[in-house]
Order: C-alpha cells, then structure tokens, then sequence
C-alpha cells in the first residue's frame, strides 16, 4: 500500500523546536530577508522605495529615510505588512505559523492561545491575518482550466445546525429541510471550483445558483466543466462544455464525469468545521470566506512539506499591505 504523503518524512522539514530554539537574531534576519528581498535582504524604506536608510539607536530595530526633504519616515521590519503594530516578539510569530501550518484541518484559536500564552483575541486576529494571506494567493489565480484541465464545481452548505427535537415523531419534514440547509437562515454556501491537477478556488455565497456568473468569470473558455445534476448549472453550457453526474444513482458517470476532487475539498472544510472550528458560518459571520480560501490553500499545497508551507505563509505575510479588516491588535477596524 502506498504510504500517505503526510505520514512519509517528506512532509517534515520543520518542528515547531527548532523555531522555539532559534535566537532573536536568527529570527530577526528571517524577517529582514524576506521582507526585503527585492533589494537583496537589505532595508529600504517602505514609504517611497528609497535606499537610502540608516539605523536607528533603539529596541526593537527600526530604521529612518534618509530622503528628508520627500519621506524621512521611521520604520520597522513589519512596517507595512500584516505584522504592521506588532506587539509580540518575531521568534513568536514564527512559532505561531509553524503551529498553523502544522494543523492539516487548521488550529483553532483557543489552543493557539494556550500554546503561546497570549490572549485569545490576539490569536484570533493573527490567525485571521495569516488566513488574509493564504486568500490573497488562492484568489491571485486569474483562471482555472484550459483545453486539457476539466474543472470541477459544486456547493455545499455549511453552518446553521438545527437541534433535533427531543420526541422522534416531532421530526417533520421541515425539520430534515432545514438540515439540508434548505431553510435555515444561517448557513452559508460554499461553491468551489476546482481544476483536476489541483487548483480550488472557494466563494461563500447565499446560494449555488448566485455563484454562476462567478464560475463563468473565472473558469477558462472551452474549459470542460464537471457538475452535479443541480439546474442552476444548466446556464453554463452556453459558454463552456459540460460533463453531468447524476449523484442520486452513482458517484462517477460511465463517460469518466465526476466531481470527486471538489468533494475532497469540501471532506476538508467540514472536518475543520467540525472538529476544529465548530461554527464558521451563519448569514452575519462574514469571515466564512476566510475560512474556505484556507481549506482551499491547505488543499492546493497538500503535497508540499510543512517547511514550504511555513516560508510560504511567511513570504505572503510580510509581502502584503497591512490588513485593513484585522488592522487593531484586537478588534476588526479601518486601517491608519
């Protein structure tokens, strides 16, 4: 029996000891060259791009434009980036995403909190912020498919649990509707498209039908599309070629049409759901999209070491503009 890829010593070129180990340094000079690799790991000011800088007398390290008459402003490593306003110490922060990277099904907030011994509001909100960043590279993908890439698309609902009834005999049929997220208010749908060698791109929208013009948007013309017998997919037959799979008789069709790799995204997002998260929708949650950009960045990579995805989520981190949702320590609000 072939082994599975996370079980196999390729998946582990990381330990979240020997982050814990490295000196402030060490990590300091991680930072440095990945923030500033476009001028070889040496700082320029984030400002206006100026090279010019020179170092300031204080700790932690932050540096000045030496460009007076237009910029002259103070920065750090962080400056700018996700990190922007940082309050914990580098080596932490690393730490941190190697604990992330290293929950297959994610890590929910509460135990980041009890590991690192920080406030569960910090986590919460550094989670998010390393969720902006894997959502930032899901969604950087122009198109999905080609001639020779079928796509696969589906929904599903998520959210919303209905307690049952204490008496059997009161289960009525709307009760099992609403189960199926047919009535419930708060679930969310998750429609993903997914090409077959790998790409996912996950929307949360109120219904399947609302994510067609969605699809159509972002999945390469004559690209072959894999669906369900759902009718909302019928309008896509106008712009691309279109294989069905009736799922009420069989999981793949004789003509080879399934959509058996976009289900394994959802196997994903519903044990996170489950098991780490517990509840990720509801019709006023609108980080339910968080939540599926990283089931689908987790999904993308599932393949690579724990290492990559640690400089990965690390590079993406210190490359985007400070977040504008998760901009305070704590609270949600307009970045300034």
């Amino acid at each position: 029996m072939t082994q599975h890829f996370l079980i196999s010593p390729a998946a582990r070129t990381l330990s979240v000891r020997q982050v814990a180990r490295m000196t402030d340094e060490e990590a300091f000079d991680i930072f440095r060259t990945i923030r500033f690799a476009a001028n070889g790991g040496e700082p320029f000011c984030p400002h206006c791009g100026c090279p010019k800088i020179y170092q300031l007398n204080e700790t932690p390290i932050r540096w000045k434009c030496a460009d007076y008459r237009d910029c002259g402003k103070k920065f750090s490593v962080t400056s700018g980036t996700l990190f922007h306003s940082r309050k914990l110490p580098i080596r932490d922060y690393l730490a941190v995403i190697a604990l992330f990277v290293n929950g297959v099904k994610g890590v929910a907030a509460l135990h980041l909190s009890r590991d690192m011994n920080i406030h569960f509001k910090s986590a919460f909100v550094l989670l998010h912020k390393l969720r902006e960043a894997m959502g930032a590279e899901v969604h950087g993908v122009d198109q999905l498919g080609g001639p020779d890439e079928p796509v696969e698309i589906d929904g599903t609902y998520i959210g919303g649990d209905v307690r049952a009834p204490n008496q059997e005999a009161d289960k009525q049929q709307d009760w099992w509707k609403a189960r199926k997220g047919k009535t419930e208010k708060n679930t969310v749908s998750i429609v993903v498209a997914r090409e077959r060698t790998g790409r996912a791109i996950p929307w949360a929208v109120p219904s399947e039908r609302d994510a067609v013009e969605i699809i159509r948007a972002h999945v390469a013309p004559g690209t072959t599309i894999h669906a369900d017998q759902g009718q909302h997919w019928n309008s896509l037959r106008r712009t691309h070629p279109m294989m069905r799979v009736n799922h009420q008789i069989e999981k793949r069709a004789d003509n080879g049409a399934n959509i058996n790799q976009a289900e394994s995204y959802y196997a994903r997002l519903k044990r996170a759901e489950f098991g780490i998260y517990h509840r990720i929708a509801g019709h006023k949650n609108s980080k339910t999209q968080a939540y599926a950009d990283e089931m689908a960045w987790r999904e993308n990579r599932r393949r690579q070491a724990n290492g990559t995805h640690w400089t990965a989520i690390t590079t993406l981190a210190l490359t985007l503009p400070k977040s504008i949702r998760w901009a305070g320590y704590w609270h949600p609000r307009v970045a300034v």
